[in-house]
């Protein structure tokens, strides 16, 4: 890692620890870290860049939606009503207990 990548993230760590701009330009003045001018400038590239690359992977990774909305055309109401249902067919409601012996 780079000096002035080293410098950058420890502003970076500062600023996510939530010191004031002062504390970072002093860090800056010792030469230990960015000025809190350059962490705001690489945290608005950062905030940029991470908007596109959401938009991207989405659209390279999308899936095709099934259409939900199919059920209520004329086509499947049509369907619905022409297909005979034949009562006889039909399962009758079944008991697991048996209440005979109980009385």
């Amino acid at each position: 890692m780079s000096a002035n990548k080293f410098a950058l993230n420890i502003g970076l760590f500062l600023d996510s620890t939530g010191s004031t701009n002062e504390s970072i330009d002093a860090m800056h003045k010792i030469g230990v870290s960015v000025c809190a001018g350059t962490v705001d400038l690489h945290k608005t590239k950062i905030a940029r860049d991470h908007k596109t690359n959401i938009k991207e992977y989405f659209q390279q990774n999308k899936k095709e939606v099934p259409m939900l909305t199919w059920l209520s055309t004329g086509h499947h109401m049509t369907t619905y009503h022409t297909q005979h249902v034949n009562l006889n067919d039909r399962i009758e409601l079944l008991t697991v207990h048996s209440y005979d012996s109980a009385i």
